[in-house]
């Protein structure tokens, strides 16, 4: 069973499990109001001050540390879980590309903490560690760059491998179609009319410049939707594509054999292998040989 076709109990699991990828976004969110918190502490500390040192990790409180370390650890483990969740039940490109802006916004969170701590030796009278801000802050930015840059590749990865199933369903679609095709085309009427089109092609009747689908379905005593089948799937053509390329065949045996033909002028060959125009005539013969018969006709006299 393909992902485009669910029972409904698939159907069902898929939305809970995108129910709990979501709350787990708004638990990620809760951990970024901590995170803000904790870069509120050295303002609010600029007021109300406490000056006991236990009390104090690398020049900021104990609750601000608290509050920074629970914020980012509930900010980035429910991100990283929540999306990771919605991607496993991720079936579209667009969905992919919504993940992908979610995550983009969430990381944010680490960077505006970061430039909170940066921010804080401009507050007066706030104890602080500058190397300790710095580097902890540059610490958070670089680990955000990598759990954004391994994630993004986890997505990549999936939205090459949907499309790969993609391409697969068409393909198999297309067989699928083929077969139902020539399910509905009695064998005996296509091995009927592959006789008569045998023939046909013998006795050159395609230089008629009156051929089309209805007069040679007509003339074979069949009708024109089985013609054209039976020219689809045997002859792998179109009905216009299978008159033209026999009617260039014809006159590229005839340029070879009878050089009288190669003195004719395009309109006069268009006429006699049975093209109305000179254009029709050299648009298919370029088509069935990358050439113009003019270009063909000078490459047989050099």
């Amino acid at each position: 069973m393909t992902k485009t076709e669910l029972s409904p109990q698939e159907d069902n699991q898929e939305i809970k499990i995108k129910n709990k990828g979501l709350n787990l976004f708004f638990i990620e969110k809760v951990g970024f109001l901590f995170i803000l918190l904790s870069g509120l502490m050295p303002f609010v500390h600029s007021f109300v001050k406490d000056e006991t040192p236990e009390n104090k990790i690398f020049g900021f409180t104990g609750i601000q540390a608290f509050l920074y370390s629970l914020g980012v650890h509930l900010s980035i483990l429910f991100l990283v879980i929540g999306i990771l969740l919605i991607i496993s039940v991720v079936n579209s490109p667009a969905r992919y590309k919504i993940v992908q802006n979610y995550l983009r916004y969430s990381l944010i969170s680490p960077f505006i903490s970061s430039i909170f701590y940066l921010s804080w030796v401009f507050i007066p009278d706030v104890d602080y560690n500058l190397l300790a801000y710095i580097f902890l802050s540059l610490f958070i930015c670089f680990i955000s760059l990598i759990i954004f840059y391994q994630i993004l590749r986890y997505i990549n990865a999936l939205k090459v491998d949907y499309k790969n199933q993609l391409i697969q369903i068409k393909n198999t679609i297309s067989k699928i179609k083929i077969n139902f095709d020539q399910s509905k085309l009695p064998e005996g009427i296509a091995n009927n009319i592959l006789c008569n089109l045998n023939d046909f092609e013998n006795s050159k009747r395609f230089t008629n410049k009156s051929v089309n689908l209805n007069y040679l379905a007509n003339e074979l005593k069949t009708n024109s939707k089985y013609l054209s089948k039976t020219i689809n799937i045997y002859k792998k053509k179109t009905f216009t594509q299978y008159i033209n390329d026999l009617r260039i065949e014809y006159l590229i045996e005839k340029l070879n054999t009878d050089k009288t033909f190669k003195n004719y002028t395009i309109q006069a060959i268009a006429t006699e292998i049975g093209f109305n125009t000179s254009n029709a005539f050299s648009r298919a013969f370029f088509k069935k040989t990358g050439m113009y018969p003019s270009e063909y006709i000078k490459e047989l006299d050099s």
